[in-house]
């Protein structure tokens, strides 16, 4: 399996990493962690990326992060 870390993620989505930090923190999104000697990482695997992808495309159209998140959640239950 592919990880990206959180750099790369948010040039794809054309975010801040800030963003990313703060939807995790709102619960919205839960990347995993990989530890490089003392340092923590945050790294998103590809099924976390679809639904970061669903989400942006979402928010693109003016719909709120919540309302992004809880949609593309609901089509990738459809997919699965």
């Amino acid at each position: 399996m592919r990880y990206y870390g959180i750099d790369f993620v948010a040039h794809e989505l054309d975010v801040h990493p800030s963003s990313l930090r703060r939807w995790e923190d709102n619960g919205l999104i839960t990347p995993e962690r990989a530890t490089m000697g003392k340092t923590m990482l945050r790294i998103y695997d590809e099924k976390a990326m679809r639904l970061l992808r669903r989400a942006k495309e979402s928010m693109d159209t003016g719909m709120s992060v919540r309302e992004a998140f809880d949609k593309a959640r609901r089509e990738e239950q459809q997919n699965d």
